[in-house]
């Protein structure tokens, strides 16, 4: 048994196939407008931290924040759906709101499977925001013409990791990200707990003549700065050990991305979407 179902219903009351658990399988924002929100949400809500520590929190920034947030929460993923010969996707948070409707399917594999498989070569514009963030705070120290407050370096690395994290999982092989992601996360975690909390515990006392110590909201900045880097690599290394990723190619060269709990669930979604194109007569164009 595996992770995921597929529920048919009888064709002559409906025409319907439903995915039932979806926590087994989602659609991921690299497609269409779920895309666009997804990479609008990473750039608001890295300008809004930016605006922060800048500006210490304003209309501005909580306004940024929010737009974050709400357009973050309309690119999740919610269900997958095979309906009529069609794979639907839906996306938003607590309910859907968007659907992309894959018509036509030509191609349907597992890149985590695959040795040569990079996500970048199918969605190519998707990584673009991810470069964007990590330029942000760069931008911001360059346009500034000062450093921000040393308490703030682990809270500004935030959006460089990301970045990085995510570039990464575009570039590299599903193998070789994960052999990344472990080391970066080894080497993350010591360089934090030492030399970069002595780097800001230095810097700190060279700009104010005193201990970070002896301020506790600096203090508390910088370390929950580094715990959420922390958290964030746990996260990444989590989940590109357990999960795969299944793409679909439509007859127009469009593709979408759909995360899977697993190697087992992605091939039974494999199987499924294969029903889907015999259905419609696609079958003999899979590889």
């Amino acid at each position: 048994m595996v992770g995921v179902r597929f529920l048919r219903v009888n064709p002559s009351r409906f025409t319907r196939v439903y995915l039932v658990n979806e926590y087994s399988v989602w659609p991921l924002p690299y497609s269409g407008v779920p895309a666009l929100l997804s990479g609008t949400s990473l750039t608001l809500l890295t300008t809004s931290l930016i605006v922060t520590i800048a500006n210490t929190p304003d209309p501005l920034s909580l306004t940024l924040l929010a737009l974050g947030i709400l357009t973050g929460l309309l690119s999740c993923g919610r269900c997958v759906r095979v309906v009529d010969g069609a794979v639907v996707l839906e996306y938003g948070f607590p309910k859907p709101v968007i659907k992309l409707v894959i018509k036509d399917v030509t191609e349907v594999f597992d890149i985590s499977e695959l040795s040569w498989g990079r996500l970048g070569r199918y969605f190519k514009v998707t990584a673009l925001p991810f470069i964007l963030i990590m330029a942000l705070p760069i931008a911001y120290v360059v346009v500034k013409g000062t450093y921000p407050n040393p308490a703030y370096l682990t809270v500004m690395a935030l959006p460089l990791v990301t970045g990085m994290l995510l570039v990464s999982f575009f570039t590299l092989t599903s193998p070789t990200y994960r052999k990344f992601i472990k080391r970066a996360a080894t080497i993350t975690s010591v360089s934090t707990v030492s030399a970069v909390a002595f780097m800001i515990g230095y810097l700190y006392r060279e700009t104010y003549g005193t201990s970070i110590l002896q301020n506790l909201t600096h203090a508390s900045v910088a370390i929950a700065g580094a715990v959420l880097i922390a958290l964030l690599l746990a996260v990444a290394t989590v989940m590109s050990s357990r999960n795969h990723v299944v793409v679909i190619r439509d007859s127009r060269g469009r593709y979408y991305a759909l995360g899977t709990r697993g190697p087992e669930v992605a091939r039974e979604v494999i199987r499924e979407v294969l029903n889907v194109m015999v259905g419609s007569g696609r079958g003999d164009e899979v590889n």
